[in-house]
C-alpha cells in the first residue's frame, strides 16, 4: 500500500499553487497530437508521478477541444489554476517526449546531479508525452529520483497498473456539466450496477477508417462474446449477465445488436474518436468517450481488443481481462508495448 504522499503531497501542492510556499510547478499539457483519451490520461498520470517525485504542483491544461472540468473534476489537488495566466513565458521550459525530443528528456534524467539541471531550476515545466514507460525507466534510474519514489513508497506497487487506478482516483472525479449526458449517465451506471458486466471492446480502426496496426474485422465481435458466453459456463453469478460492448465500427455494433438482442448493452452514443474524428465533433467526441470509459470501468471481467482504453478500463476496475485474438491475459504497460 501507498503511504505518505497521499496524506503530504495534496498539502505541498496547496502551498504551492496558493502562494504559501516557494515551490515549481509541473504542467501536463493535453493539446492536439496528444493522442487520444487514453494517451492523454497516460501522460497526466505520469506527470503526477514526476511532479511528486521532484516536488513540483502538478497542473493539467486541457482546454481542447473541450475544457476537461467540463466531465472530470479535481479530486484531491486542485489541477485546475491557469498557468498562463501566473507565469511569464521567460519562465518556462517546454519539455516533449516524442521521437527524437526524447532524447533530451532522457539525458536530463540519466545525470546524476539532477539537483543542477535544467529541468529542476525552472519555475514552471510544460511536459507534452504519453506512451511513457520509458520514462518510468528513465526517472527510477536517477538516484535523486529513485530515493524519493523509495521514500513515498512508489516503489511497493506496480506502477504500471496499480498507480494508474490510484493516481485517476486520486486527480479525478466525475462532474458532467451537460445534462442530457449526465442524465443518460447516471440512467446507465443504475442499469450495470443491476447486472454482472462483461466488458468487451472490438477495435476496427473506425471500421478500417483509421491507421490502426491491431485492427480486427467487425465480424470478430462475435467471437468476443461467444468466448465470454463459454468462460461464464464456469462460473456462478448472483446477477444477470450483460455484454457491455464498446467499439469504434458502427458495423460491429449492429451485428451484435442484431444477434444477440437484449444481452448486449451498447450506449448508443456516436462513434468518435478524439483524434481522428472531424473537428467539429471532437468536443462531443472527449466528453462522450470520457463518460463511456467510467462506464466501462465497472465490469466485472473483460475481453479486449490490444488498446490503452480497454486495458486502463480494466485496471481501473482491477478485474481480469483476456487479450484478442488469443484471448489471453497479456499484461500491458501502461505506455501500450506489450511486456
Amino acid at each position: 500500500m501507498v503511504t505518505g504522499w497521499y496524506a503530504d503531497y495534496p498539502r505541498l501542492h496547496k502551498k504551492i499553487v496558493t502562494g504559501q510556499k516557494d515551490g515549481n510547478i509541473l504542467v501536463s499539457c493535453c493539446s492536439s497530437g496528444a493522442g487520444g483519451y487514453i494517451d492523454r490520461m497516460k501522460g497526466i498520470v505520469s506527470s503526477l508521478l514526476l511532479a511528486m517525485i521532484t516536488d513540483r504542483a502538478l497542473l493539467i491544461d486541457w482546454v481542447a477541444p473541450a475544457p476537461l472540468l467540463d466531465i472530470l473534476a479535481p479530486n484531491h489537488i486542485d489541477w485546475s489554476h491557469d498557468p498562463w495566466n501566473t507565469f511569464s513565458r521567460a519562465s518556462c521550459l517546454m519539455l516533449n517526449t516524442k521521437g527524437a525530443l526524447f532524447e533530451r528528456f532522457n539525458n536530463m534524467f540519466y545525470e546524476d546531479n539532477i539537483e543542477e539541471s535544467l529541468f529542476m531550476n525552472v519555475p514552471v515545466v510544460f511536459f507534452k508525452a504519453h506512451h511513457l514507460s520509458e520514462i518510468i525507466e528513465s526517472v527510477s534510474a536517477n538516484p535523486h529520483c529513485r530515493d524519493k519514489i523509495m521514500s513515498l513508497g512508489l516503489d511497493r506497487i506496480d506502477l504500471d497498473k496499480l498507480f494508474f487506478k490510484i493516481a485517476f482516483e486520486f486527480l479525478f472525479k466525475p462532474y458532467i456539466k451537460d445534462g442530457i449526458l449526465r442524465d443518460q449517465f447516471e440512467l446507465y451506471s443504475a442499469m450495470l450496477s443491476n447486472h454482472h458486466v462483461v466488458g468487451i471492446q472490438v477495435r476496427t480502426g473506425g471500421d478500417g477508417r483509421w491507421d490502426d496496426p491491431e485492427f480486427a474485422k467487425p465480424e470478430e465481435v462475435f467471437r468476443f462474446v461467444e468466448k465470454a458466453k463459454v468462460d461464464l459456463q464456469e462460473q456462478s453469478t448472483e446477477k444477470p449477465v450483460l455484454f457491455f460492448l464498446t467499439t469504434d465500427s458502427e458495423t460491429a455494433r449492429d451485428m451484435a445488436l442484431q444477434r444477440y438482442g437484449n444481452e448486449v448493452f451498447v450506449t448508443g452514443w456516436p462513434i468518435l474518436h478524439l483524434e481522428k474524428s472531424e473537428s467539429h465533433l471532437s468536443a462531443v467526441a472527449m466528453k462522450n468517450i470520457i463518460a463511456e470509459h467510467l462506464l466501462f470501468s465497472r465490469c466485472q471481467r473483460y475481453y479486449l481488443s490490444p488498446s490503452g482504453f480497454g486495458a486502463a478500463a480494466s485496471w481501473l476496475s482491477k478485474a481480469p481481462a483476456l487479450y484478442w485474438p488469443e484471448f489471453k491475459p497479456t499484461p500491458y504497460r501502461w505506455g501500450g508495448a506489450r511486456l
